[in-house]
């Protein structure tokens, strides 16, 4: 047998053997690769994770940790509010605020919910609408618009001042808490205080002279001036026309208006 014979017969087959080229197809599929490359790690991260906190020990310390990193990111000086300042608010108002949201300052802004102290503050009878904000310097800033009475309502024998739309204010001890403003009475009054205010600015020339107004059922408004006099529209009054077209009858009265 010649050199060229033997060299032929020992070399090697090229061919891949079984298991190689299964391997080499299994490669070749993505699903495979993805497995291999992504889930593999992911499973052994995730066992590796699992290991590890099924110790107690170990989960309390990782949760102590994250607390004390959150506890020093939250007190930081630029995250603190160090006092409160209310604008337009009456003293009254200011102080019940400050009653009704007691704050132990410092304290961090994170631990202040904004819009449940809003709510808190419009619940006040008082308050029309409250703007919160923390201003630079860790002020915290709220703005009140309170309601503005324009008459008093005697109902029951308490006194009650209501805004322009019948809303309830704040209670009144004495008629002479609010001589300017004027007195109105009856079941339903405060329900009609927009026609009472109506009413009494068109009784302007008897503004001396008037001392409230009375809600009859739910037809008119009787007008109770000083020396026992009261005004009593014959029709149900819409607008400032009983002084002008005269629809009024003229009876004495007991009733007391101071």
């Amino acid at each position: 047998m010649t050199p060229e014979q033997a060299q032929q017969v020992h070399r090697p087959d090229p061919a891949p053997s079984r298991l190689k080229y299964r391997l080499e197809r299994l490669m070749l599929t993505p699903l495979f690769r993805f497995t291999l490359r992504v889930g593999l790690p992911l499973a052994v991260v995730a066992g590796a994770a699992g290991w590890y906190f099924s110790y107690e020990q170990h989960r309390t310390a990782v949760t102590d940790t994250i607390a004390e990193i959150r506890n020093q990111i939250e007190t930081r000086p630029e995250f603190m509010v160090n006092l409160m300042a209310i604008d337009g608010a009456s003293p009254d108002v200011a102080e019940d605020i400050r009653e009704i949201i007691p704050l132990d300052f410092p304290i961090s802004s994170f631990d202040l919910d904004l819009d449940q102290m809003r709510e808190t503050i419009n619940g006040l009878d008082a308050v029309r609408q409250a703007r919160l904000m923390i201003r630079q310097g860790g002020v915290l800033q709220i703005e009140v618009t309170e309601r503005v009475p324009v008459v008093l309502w005697r109902m029951g024998g308490q006194l009650e001042l209501l805004d322009r739309k019948g809303v309830r204010v704040r209670p009144a001890q004495a008629r002479s808490d609010r001589p300017d403003l004027p007195v109105i009475a009856g079941r339903g009054a405060d329900q009609a205080v927009p026609e009472a205010v109506a009413l009494v600015q068109a009784a302007a020339p008897l503004k001396d002279r008037l001392r409230g107004l009375e809600r009859i059922g739910e037809r008119r408004w009787d007008v109770g001036l000083d020396r026992g006099q009261r005004i009593m529209p014959c029709v149900r009054w819409n607008g400032p026309s009983p002084w002008t077209r005269r629809w009024t009858c003229w009876r004495g009265t007991s009733r007391q208006w101071t």
